[in-house]
């Protein structure tokens, strides 16, 4: 594989860019063949750039969520981001991930779970404060309880 003329840095923000667009056919462009994708709350990996691409495509682009960059900053390795997803209900979500980047494609993505050690370590809420009684990860795709 030859080396891409992208950083780590650029490669995420465009893979972003592409995502909060509404690109579904264009993702995998950004991923390795052998790349992991994890989602927050999930326990098991998404593998495979092509697999991810139609994941992503289908709750992205099937949802009508467009995605907000908020920040990019590489860190000994590895790309942390935040991004701000905003759902089709009027919901605002912000997300903080870590990816690693070799050679222009992006070979692991984590979505960190705000209450987790280390999305408390990439910024998030402490697990005693987050967002009120009743709130859960997988509730974002339903209108909010009032």
């Amino acid at each position: 594989m030859t080396a891409s003329p992208w950083s780590a840095t650029d490669t995420v923000r465009a893979f972003l860019s592409a995502l909060g667009a509404g690109e579904r056919a264009g993702l995998a462009r950004f991923l390795a063949d052998a790349a992991e994708y994890r989602g927050s709350g999930t326990r098991r990996p998404t593998s495979g750039g092509d697999r991810i691409a139609s994941v992503l495509g289908l709750l992205y682009g099937g949802t009508g969520t467009t995605v907000e960059l908020v920040a990019v900053e590489t860190r000994g390795g590895a790309v942390v981001s935040e991004r701000r997803d905003h759902l089709r209900t009027g919901e605002t979500l912000t997300v903080r991930a870590v990816a690693t980047v070799t050679d222009g494609r992006i070979t692991a993505w984590t979505d960190l779970d705000p209450g987790s050690r280390l999305g408390r370590l990439a910024g998030g809420p402490e697990r005693h404060d987050t967002r009120g009684p009743g709130w859960r990860p997988t509730s974002t795709l339903s209108p909010p309880h009032r």
